[in-house]
């Protein structure tokens, strides 16, 4: 990314704590113990066999893969055939299964079992550090599985980005801020080679203010889109989620809000840019977070959401649909200008849903500081000037409270449609936005957001996969 930029500091999503999957190495752990019988040409060890169908079949179905994993795990004679390293990554991928649907307990006793079986696995060290980190608030113990992480690879972003997270959780900024920046430009030199050859992804056009589009989701009746700003390009829908699913998903959330975090962009944890008479910036954000995994929920809900916002995208399935990010902005809560992608975190595209609250007249709108044209919809040098001071000043009321840009209304039921990247494949830095305050009332909200598949990455031959 060309500039520093405040983005949430999300807990990994589940989705990107990967299966391992590339089946060569596995499978060459499996055969390596039999070496020693030689075998007719075409000749496929059973166990290899198994093996290699389970990790086929992770990349399409999780929960039938899991199934094969299982009848592995429980057969003693598998067991004592397969290599320490084979055995760590099926350990690990059983984890990952367990943990995108949200059942710690077991993810974490097979992230153990991973590591216990191959100490020199850096992706179950990662993939235990996150849910040390995330979900048990263990984060001493966490911080030494990601220190030991780079240690073994030095040159894996998402170890620094983890390190990163928890050192920030510790209070430690100075060196999260060191671990932050190696992540983004680790993340940038591998994504440079890749971005000439990748496929296009469906994009919305924005080509008039104003205008209506009708997109038909499924068997459901049509949804209304409406275009609110042509550069960056940002959509209302209207009334995308009932009443009963808004309800759902604030019930869901009540019990697991935490304070709002977000990434140290500088030593000091303080954001870009300061008041021109050199007072400390206002903190860059005000709200609590809970983390919502649509597998979780017994009631479907979340699942139903999901598959309408991948209907209404476009998107193809490998895409991924992160975790829902629920928001609460009490009276005073705001986020400041941020932009929701970089280098290393790459979500193409957000949706952002309006729940609940605050009320007309309360603030809580979305601004979008350069729309309806790039430029804030302002002209002149000195206007533009006095736009990009207020931009870069973290002071997300002078944003708010100026003409410039376009703010959505918070209309709960309906959801905002933007993209984080442009056309040409690269980060758009004119989808800068800001959660204004929130002035009465209670403001509830939920990102969805679509990041890029690692296929698309440039990380590495073939169809591996990494723990992003």
């Amino acid at each position: 990314d060309e500039q520093v930029r405040q983005i949430s500091s999300a807990p990994m999503p589940r989705a990107i704590v990967a299966a391992i999957l590339c089946c060569l190495v596995a499978v060459a752990g499996v055969a390596a113990q039999d070496g020693r019988d030689r075998k007719p040409p075409g000749y496929l060890d059973p166990l290899v066999a198994k093996y290699k169908r389970a990790l086929e079949t992770h990349r399409s179905d999780p929960r039938l893969a899991l199934t094969l994993y299982y009848k592995l795990l429980r057969n003693p004679d598998d067991i004592a055939r397969l290599s320490p390293q084979a055995l760590a990554t099926l350990h690990n991928n059983v984890g990952s299964i367990h943990y995108q649907a949200g059942e710690s307990d077991a993810a974490l006793l097979h992230f153990r079992e991973a590591q216990n079986a191959d100490p020199e696995n850096a992706e179950a060290r990662v993939n235990l550090g996150v849910l040390l980190s995330e979900d048990l608030e263990e984060h001493d113990e966490a911080l030494a599985h990601g220190r030991k992480a780079i240690e073994l690879r030095p040159g894996h972003a998402k170890s620094h980005h983890l390190v990163g997270n928890i050192l920030q959780k510790l209070g430690q900024n100075a060196e999260a801020h060191l671990r932050f920046k190696t992540a983004e430009a680790i993340a940038s030199g591998k994504r440079a080679s890749a971005a000439s050859g990748r496929r296009a992804l469906w994009r919305w056009n924005a080509t008039e203010l104003g205008e209506i589009t009708h997109v038909p989701v499924g068997n459901e009746a049509e949804l209304v889109m409406e275009t609110i700003s042509i550069k960056p390009p940002v959509f209302r829908v209207r009334d995308f989620l009932s009443p009963d699913e808004r309800a759902r998903i604030i019930e869901l959330a009540r019990s697991e809000l935490r304070e709002s975090h977000v990434v140290a962009t500088e030593p000091d944890g303080n954001r870009v840019g300061t008041e021109t008479n050199g007072s400390s910036p206002p903190p860059p954000r005000k709200s609590r977070t809970a983390w919502l995994v649509a597998d979780a929920d017994d009631t479907g809900t979340l699942e139903l959401i999901r598959r309408r916002a991948m209907a209404l995208t476009v998107l193809p399935a490998t895409v991924e649909s992160e975790r829902l990010q629920v928001l609460r902005y009490d009276p005073g809560g705001y986020f400041g200008v941020h932009h929701e992608s970089t280098a290393f975190l790459r979500r193409y595209a957000t949706l952002l849903y309006y729940l609940e609250g605050p009320g007309e007249g309360n603030g809580g709108e979305t601004a979008f500081p350069l729309g309806p044209d790039g430029d804030g919809g302002v002209s002149g040098e000195v206007a533009l000037a006095a736009a990009g001071e207020a931009i870069g000043s973290g002071d997300v009321r002078r944003v708010c409270d100026s003409r410039m840009g376009v703010r959505a209304t918070p209309t709960p039921g309906d959801a905002i449609l933007f993209y984080n990247f442009g056309a040409d494949g690269k980060v758009d830095r004119h989808a800068i936005h800001a959660a204004c305050e929130v002035t009465g009332g209670v403001k509830w909200a939920a990102n969805h957001w679509f990041a890029l598949p690692e296929e698309d990455a440039g990380d590495g031959a073939g169809g591996e996969r990494d723990e992003l």
